[in-house]
């Protein structure tokens, strides 16, 4: 996983896979929205939070013009690994194993 997390902050992305990983997201998003219920819910968080009536249209344009640098800007300012925390959850030494492996305490 550190890995994974390491490469979206050092490596670009390809095109084909931002724009796939956008077309995902936006397919997610409209199915999401196709009962009376979610759109109630949006309706209500998006006066809870003022984001305006018109913040599902807005939220799919701005993910639509994600690029790759955009990607690489918001992974290094919120992946850093410096401040990175990690929960383990199972019997205690699964959680003894992950310490070691994570070098804390």
């Amino acid at each position: 996983m550190l890995g994974i997390i390491d490469s979206i902050r050092t490596e670009k992305m390809g095109e084909e896979a931002v724009s796939g990983a956008i077309r995902y997201v936006s397919g997610i998003r409209k199915i999401m929205l196709q009962t009376l219920d979610s759109r109630s819910d949006e309706a209500v968080f998006s006066e809870l939070y003022g984001l305006g009536p018109d913040f599902s249209e807005r939220h799919l344009e701005a993910l639509a013009s994600v690029t790759s640098e955009d990607i690489l800007r918001v992974a290094d300012k919120y992946l850093d690994p410096a401040i990175l925390s990690i929960s383990v959850v199972g019997p205690k030494a699964a959680v003894d194993e992950a310490k070691k492996i994570a070098g804390a305490d």
